[in-house]
Parts: C-alpha cells; structure tokens; sequence
C-alpha cells in the first residue's frame, strides 16, 4: 500500500490555537483530508518564537520592497522570517512534501491576497512564508482554506498532490 502523501497545513486550521490572538480557525473538512493525506500542521510566527498571544503583524511597502512589521512595536521581522522559512522548507522536503494548505490573508501565509500597507495604490502580496514556499516549489499544489470549501475542490486538491506525488516523490 502506497503510503499517503505529506500536505503541510497551517497549524490554525487543525485546530491548533496558534493564532495571535490565541484562537484557531479549525476547518470542519480537515477529518476528510485526513483519511488521505498525512498532515503536517506548520504555524510560521509561533514557530519563529513570536509567541501566543501575539502583537499582530502586517506586510508593509517600504523603500526596500514588501516587508513583515509588527503593527504595535514596528519590529521588522522580515528577515528573521525569510530564514525561518527557508529552514522549515528544507526540513518540509526532507519529509517528501507533496502540497501545502495555507492560511489565506494571513501576513505570513496568505498565498497573493494579503493586503500591503503603506501603498499609495491599493495592493496586495503574499505572505513572507508563503512567498519562499511558492518560490521554492513552483510544481508544488498549494491552496488556501478558501479554495477547499466545496467537496469536489478538496477532491482536486487530494489528486494533484497525489500525482505531484508521483512525478517528483517516486
């Protein structure tokens, strides 16, 4: 028996209370996918030490291009995050990752629909971590919780991660 392809997921939405603000956003397909693919629940800012509670942070225009600042302390954590992401990744392909379900709008994982302050026009990024994951695995599926609502998306979803599988894991 074939064994069932590694999704990393953000941690939230397992249930996992994670968030800034202590809560999770559990989704109620998760027990679903879980029947076929093995989960690996990846929260990028407690991961990185910035703790729960948390100050929420933002993406920001800046001179340097798009970059993560908490709102409250103005602590720029762009850097720290870029590095967080590019070890995680590394450890994630030593798993055989064969998709990634991330958080949408969220600063870190939102995939191209987080909002960037600071803009004289309006514009929107992707997170920072969602950014080194897309540009790491350009093949890779990667969806949001927003694209998994309806069943047959998250049948999609289940069969592109099981031929990535097989084209690039086998």
């Amino acid at each position: 028996m074939p064994k069932k392809p590694v999704v990393a997921i953000s941690s939230c939405l397992v249930g996992q209370r994670v968030r800034y603000d202590g809560n999770d956003k559990l989704q109620d397909w998760i027990d679903e996918l879980n029947n076929d693919l093995s989960l690996v629940p990846v929260c990028p800012e407690f991961e990185l030490g910035m703790g729960v509670p948390r100050e929420k942070i933002q993406l920001e225009w800046s001179e340097d291009g798009v970059q993560l600042f908490g709102i409250d302390s103005r602590k720029n954590w762009t850097f720290l995050m870029t590095k967080y992401a590019e070890e995680r990744c590394e450890a994630l392909d030593n798993m055989d990752l064969c998709g990634f379900i991330l958080k949408s709008r969220s600063p870190s994982c939102g995939i191209a629909n987080v909002h960037v302050h600071n803009c004289e026009e309006p514009r929107t990024a992707s997170g920072r971590f969602a950014k080194t994951v897309l540009s790491k695995w350009p093949e890779l599926p990667v969806v949001d919780e927003t694209m998994l609502n309806l069943n047959h998306l998250r049948q999609e979803f289940v069969a592109k991660v099981c031929s990535y599988q097989q084209a690039y894991r086998s």
